[in-house]
């Protein structure tokens, strides 16, 4: 019974608590979702939403912004960065690399 019950309440609460907002960057990076939306309120952030080409069949949307290389989160976030919609899986750009187009410049060691 004592096996049990912790399963349970895993269970129970992945029911009862609400889905958080996870979003990744261009390299499958998880995103701390209350630094995004603090990114997206703040006058520092340009944000719009354009259409992922995921597979050829489908259109996808998603949202991204520019992050500037000055501010609260430079050092964390800087150049170019996408952000998957909250409605979308997330296609796994570390496993998919040459399967899977991505919608955004990926970042670059030159």
């Amino acid at each position: 019974m004592k096996i049990v019950l912790p399963h349970l309440a895993i269970a129970l609460l992945s029911v009862v608590a609400p889905a958080l907002a996870v979003m990744y960057d261009c390299f499958g990076t998880i995103i701390d979702g209350d630094v995004v939306k603090r990114a997206e309120a703040s006058h520092e952030y340009a944000s719009t939403s354009k259409v992922a080409l995921i597979k050829e069949d489908s259109k996808i949307p998603y949202t991204y912004f520019d992050i500037h290389t000055t501010g609260q989160y430079s050092e964390r976030y800087t150049g170019f960065a996408c952000f998957v919609d909250t409605a979308m899986t997330k296609p796994d750009v570390r496993k998919h690399h040459e399967e899977t187009w991505w919608p955004c410049n990926r970042l670059t060691s030159s």
